[in-house]
C-alpha cells in the first residue's frame, strides 16, 4: 500500500481534508484503478462538499471493480457513514441502474453497476495535440453545459456526461503527460464536446494515456534560425568606386586619349566614321567628329604648330 495513501488517511482523521485529497491524488497517480484509493478520496471530497468530484471517484471505483467496491463499503461501513458521502453514493448507484443502499452495508446486495454501464453504447472519441494543448473530443449530440461535469487533475481527466435521453456516461482518462488544470476547459457543441487541456510542458505526447513510466519526451524543437545575408549598400559601393577612379584620374596625353575613347564609345555611327576617316587620312594629326564635312573630301595632314610634315 502506498505511503501517500496512509498519509491521506491520517490527514483525513485529523480533519485536514484538503491535504488528504492531495495525498490521495499522489497515491492514485501511481495506481489509478485502486478501488480503495478512489473510495477514500471520494470520502474526502464529500467532506469538502465537492459533490461532483466525489461522484466521479465513486463511478470510477465501481467501474474499476464493482464487487470490490461493494465489499469495501460493507467492511468499513462506519468509515463511510458520512451523510454527504452516502447521499452522493445513492445518486451514483441510481445513475448506474443499481438500487440505492440505505447504508454502506446495503451496497453488498447491489448488482454489478459496471455491467449495467457496459450495456450503454460507448461514445465515440478522438484526440489531437499541439505543442501547447491536448484536445479530447467526445461525440455526443445536443449536450447542455449544465449536464456536463468535468474534473481536471495534473495527470487525469474525469467527466460525467448526461445525454438528452437521460443516459449518463462517465469517462476517465489517465493522461500520458501533465496538464495545468487551472488553464484547462471544455466546450459543448451541437454534435460534440471538446475538452481542451493546457500542457504543463511543450512536449509531444506519444499517446493520449499512459502509466507515467515513459521517458520524458524531448521538447518540441523550435524552428531553425534562418540566417539571411545582409544586403549590400550598392550606393555606397558606387561612391567608393567613383572616389577610387578620381584618385587614379589620368593626366596629359593619357587624359586626352581617355576623352577620345569616351567620345568614340558614346558617339553615333557618323561620329565614329568621321573620327576614323579623319584620323587615318591625316596621319593622326586631325580628329574630327563632323561626318558631313569629313565625308566630302580627303582630310589633309595638319602637323602641330612649329612642325613640318615630310614624306620618306
Amino acid at each position: 500500500m502506498a505511503q501517500e495513501f496512509s498519509t491521506g488517511n491520517a490527514l483525513y482523521e485529523s480533519g485536514n481534508f484538503e491535504a488528504a485529497v492531495e495525498a490521495y491524488n499522489e497515491a492514485i497517480n501511481k495506481d489509478d484503478t485502486n478501488t480503495l484509493y478512489l473510495l477514500r478520496r471520494a470520502l474526502a471530497q464529500a467532506a469538502l462538499n465537492r459533490n461532483t468530484e466525489c461522484s466521479m471517484d465513486l463511478r470510477s471505483a465501481f467501474q474499476a471493480n464493482a464487487a470490490e467496491a461493494t465489499a469495501i463499503l460493507d467492511k468499513e461501513a462506519e468509515t463511510f457513514r458520512q451523510a454527504a458521502f452516502q447521499a452522493t453514493l445513492k445518486s451514483v448507484l441510481e445513475g448506474l441502474a443499481a438500487p440505492a443502499p440505505l447504508g454502506a452495508a446495503a451496497a453488498a446486495s447491489a448488482p454489478v453497476p459496471a455491467a449495467a454501464a457496459a450495456a450503454v453504447p460507448a461514445l465515440k472519441q478522438d484526440w489531437y495535440q499541439s505543442d501547447k494543448v491536448t484536445v479530447i473530443t467526445i461525440f455526443a449530440k445536443g449536450c447542455k453545459l449544465e449536464n456536463i461535469k468535468c474534473a481536471y487533475e495534473p495527470r487525469s481527466l474525469k467527466t460525467e456526461i448526461t445525454l438528452p435521453s437521460g443516459v449518463v456516461h462517465s469517462l476517465s482518462f489517465h493522461l500520458w503527460g501533465e496538464i495545468v488544470p487551472a488553464e484547462s476547459s471544455f466546450v459543448p457543441m451541437s454534435t460534440k464536446i471538446e475538452f481542451k487541456m493546457k500542457k504543463a510542458q511543450p512536449v509531444q505526447w506519444q499517446s493520449l494515456e499512459g502509466d507515467g513510466s515513459h521517458v520524458p519526451a524531448t521538447l518540441m524543437a523550435a524552428p531553425e534560425t534562418i540566417h539571411v545575408a545582409k544586403p549590400k549598400n550598392w550606393d555606397k559601393l558606387a561612391e567608393e568606386e567613383i572616389k577610387k577612379q578620381g584618385e587614379d584620374k589620368p593626366e596629359g596625353d593619357a587624359a586626352l586619349n581617355e576623352l577620345f575613347k569616351k567620345i568614340y564609345a558614346d558617339g553615333s555611327d557618323d561620329v565614329r566614321r568621321a573620327m576614323m576617316k579623319s584620323y587615318s587620312e591625316s596621319g593622326g594629326t586631325v580628329l574630327s567628329t563632323n561626318w558631313s564635312e569629313i565625308a566630302a573630301k580627303r582630310t589633309e595632314i595638319k602637323p602641330p604648330t612649329g612642325m613640318e610634315f615630310k614624306k620618306y
